[in-house]
């Protein structure tokens, strides 16, 4: 009999929905109702590809038949990072969104109306070259390194603006921030190795634990390493969520406390001599503000557990620091220099530091090294928009900044509402029609081509027709 836990329901149990169970079964017992009547598995063609749900870039083998992808897999579940989560093995199959299947442009009764993409180019090349120097664009930090590229070009070679901008940037402004103020704008050391990392550590510090939720292949790996190799997992959170379960202990320190009680933590850490002999001047100095008593009587966490957790860091021989990454909460730069205290106190030294930035999209680092988040445009107001959304979306502070401007262009994948505001509309590929480059969170670098033949233009030939016809004016 196959159950989950003790006889529970999925929903309720321990289950993460990675599916590993039913790539493995031997005789089809266990079947996903998403994969169901599409087709048999020896009736596909297999292509080998990347997983574009998060930062992480697992591999990932997809399944496609007369066109249509039937089933994901993981293509060695016996590596450390071969097992997938419920992104990339589910919810990559389909999207119950409509699809942008032709452009759009904005006719004289105020509706919008199917056009020819020589129309939307040459309306949008018309309203985008008026605005020049005013105009800001923002794109999807899931488009491939050359679509970016070719997007900071438009902008900064063709219309002379910097206002450029990433639907991540801020994190990106506020993480690139933290790190340079805390080494005094320094040489900033390499911090970000392979996510499957994690299985090595013997403590982990995980914080904006939302992780099991945004990237579930990281929660795994924290269960997989606290399971297999008995890592000590201290979770930094106020609100519970299911790593708790795992962890030795759970700090829940009060609402807008948690950089103060990272400060706290590295302050009690720092007795322990092993952890500062290569720590600079500088940075040991920051330190001995934040005592014990103070930390736990504004963070509400006894001191004794405060203690406790650093006795937990100073005894373990390596370390991981997760920071993840909570949908609608920034990040700041104090919590982002209390994540590096941790990270460098902490640190065998001579190597990289293990802190995991868990960021948004499969190519959020390239666009940022692309210096695509230059500017962050919803606090420039600007007159005009370009949105290259491609397949991801937009949050509620952007809908708004595009209400205000005079002219929008929404290049995406499927229809969202920012587009009833659009003047005009351009289709965008979806993941799996996509060729190109990612730069993924641990600073590899992948190039995939389609896993699925698509009619649409890439990304990057609108955009090159876009800067033909601004430069050439036609």
């Amino acid at each position: 009999m196959v159950t989950a836990d003790l006889d529970q329901a999925l929903g309720s149990s321990s289950c993460t929905l990675c599916g590993a169970c039913l790539q493995v079964c031997p005789t089809g017992a266990i079947m996903a109702k998403p994969m169901m009547y599409k087709g048999k598995t020896n009736q596909c063609t297999t292509t080998a590809a990347t997983c574009p749900g998060c930062s992480i870039g697992c591999n990932i083998s997809v399944f496609v038949k007369d066109n249509n992808i039937v089933r994901i897999d993981s293509p060695d579940l016996s590596r450390p990072d071969g097992p997938l989560c419920r992104t990339g093995r589910f919810e990559l199959l389909g999207d119950n969104r409509a699809r942008v299947r032709s452009p759009m442009a904005r006719v004289r009764n105020g509706n919008l109306q199917e056009c020819s993409l020589d129309e939307a180019i040459s309306a949008a090349a018309t309203g985008l070259k008026k605005a020049g120097t005013a105009c800001a664009g923002l794109i999807s930090s899931g488009a491939t390194s050359e679509t970016l590229v070719r997007f900071g070009d438009l902008f900064k070679k063709v219309l002379k603006s910097d206002l450029l901008d990433t639907v991540d940037g801020n994190e990106y402004r506020v993480i690139s921030a933290g790190i340079h103020d805390f080494y005094n704008n320094g040489a900033v050391p390499k911090f970000d190795t392979n996510i499957a990392d994690i299985l090595t550590a013997d403590c982990i510090l995980a914080t904006s634990s939302n992780i099991d939720q945004t990237h579930p292949v990281a929660g795994n790996l924290i269960r997989r390493a606290v399971n297999e190799h008995q890592a000590k997992l201290i979770v930094i959170d106020p609100d519970k969520n299911p790593l708790q379960m795992w962890s030795t202990l759970w700090l829940q320190p009060a609402a807008g406390t948690e950089t103060m009680l990272l400060n706290g933590l590295a302050n009690l850490i720092i007795n322990s001599s092993r952890h500062t002999e290569s720590m600079n001047a500088h940075i040991l100095k920051e330190f001995y503000s934040f005592s014990s008593v103070d930390v736990a009587g504004k963070t509400g966490i006894p001191e004794d557990l405060l203690k406790n957790a650093a006795e937990i860091f100073n005894n373990a021989r390596h370390t991981a620091v997760v920071a993840g990454r909570t949908p609608g909460q920034a990040m700041d730069i104090e919590r982002v220099n209390g994540l590096l205290k941790i990270a460098a106190l902490t640190d065998d030294s001579g190597e990289p530091l293990r802190l995991h930035f868990l960021n948004r999209n499969i190519n959020s680092r390239g666009a940022w090294e692309h210096g695509l988040a230059a500017a962050d445009i919803q606090a420039c107001k600007p007159d005009s928009l370009y949105l290259l959304l491609s397949d991801d979306t937009v949050g509620e502070p952007l809908l708004t900044l595009a209400d205000r401007s005079n002219f929008l262009v929404v290049q995406a994948s499927y229809h969202c509402p920012i587009m009833e505001i659009a003047d005009i509309v351009l289709p965008s590929p979806i993941w799996s029609e996509r060729s190109g480059g990612y730069t993924l969170t641990d600073g590899r670098t992948i190039h995939l081509k389609p896993v699925i033949q698509n009619t649409m233009p890439a990304d990057i030939e609108i955009i090159n027709r876009l800067i033909k016809h601004i430069n050439n004016g036609h």
